[in-house]
């Protein structure tokens, strides 16, 4: 009977041993798991989705040599700086650039109205293209579109990932009354080098059939809150009553994340 309490404590010692031993390993495994997955966490590099420019879109960029910043105002002033006379075939733009580019319209009013200018530009450079378009001028007749030539002005960094596309239309009449003639410059949003849509930002244009005129003056600010603003002037007037009509509108549209968003006149 005097032995039992020295069994009992080899036992307990025992036990204990083994169950120190059955608790420290699972612990290391866990230890040397963690530090396996952190260890090929860094292995691993982040891998960048690459952005690939389609050729037709490379072609039009491969055309300017202009980059503006914002804040910008592409207004009247703007549009009168530019000397078309003086554009090269460099930055000239074919029927193809005319109907990529305004493929999908921002749907307010100046825009809205600008497109028949973009129709007209396509179907004479379509006709220079084709050979025909010393016929379609031999055969002209009064108020019909003579001229038509478009060009890319450069771009307008917005961040990594937007660009807006800066391009203009030059257009005149046949030369007798009524006459017409103007240019006009649009914006087409890039993203992640994609065509979203495309804006009217300004234009200087004017026609009339005597007494009768009218004039049209676009101006559009850039603001660095990527807040854009439209001012639209509409004239009309009779030179023999002395009388003028003034329409003033006004747009807000703002760059979005993939688009130029129409807001609402201010």
């Amino acid at each position: 009977m005097k032995y039992y309490p020295i069994i009992a404590f080899v036992l307990l010692a025992f036990v204990q041993a083994c169950g120190s031993e059955t608790n420290t390993e699972p612990l290391t495994d866990e230890v040397q798991t963690l530090e396996e997955v952190i260890d090929t966490a860094i292995v691993e590099p982040l891998v960048e989705e690459k952005i690939v420019i389609n050729d037709h879109l490379q072609a039009i960029l491969d055309k300017s040599d202009t980059t503006y910043q914002l804040p910008i105002n592409v207004d009247t002033n703007f549009v009168n700086a530019i000397d078309f006379e003086q554009k090269s075939i460099q930055t000239s733009l074919s029927f193809e650039n005319g109907r990529y580019l305004g493929a999908r319209l921002l749907e307010n009013a100046p825009t809205g109205n600008a497109t028949y200018n973009i129709e007209v530009f396509c179907k004479i450079d379509s006709l220079k293209s084709e050979g025909e378009y010393e016929d379609y001028v031999n055969n002209l007749d009064i108020g019909m579109m003579q001229v038509a030539e478009a060009f890319v002005e450069g771009l307008i960094e917005i961040d990594s990932s937007k660009l807006i596309l800066l391009w203009s239309i030059t257009f005149s009449t046949y030369e007798a009354c009524p006459y017409a003639s103007g240019s006009l410059v649009f914006g087409t949003l890039l993203h992640n080098y994609e065509v979203q849509n495309t804006m009217l930002l300004a234009e200087v244009s004017g026609g009339g059939d005597p007494p009768s005129w009218g004039e049209t003056r676009i101006s559009t600010s850039i603001s660095k809150t990527l807040e854009m603003k439209t001012n639209s002037i509409n004239q009309y007037g009779d030179s023999d009553e002395g009388e003028v009509e003034t329409i003033a509108e006004s747009y807000l549209t703002e760059i979005g994340v993939e688009a130029f968003e129409y807001g609402m006149d201010y």
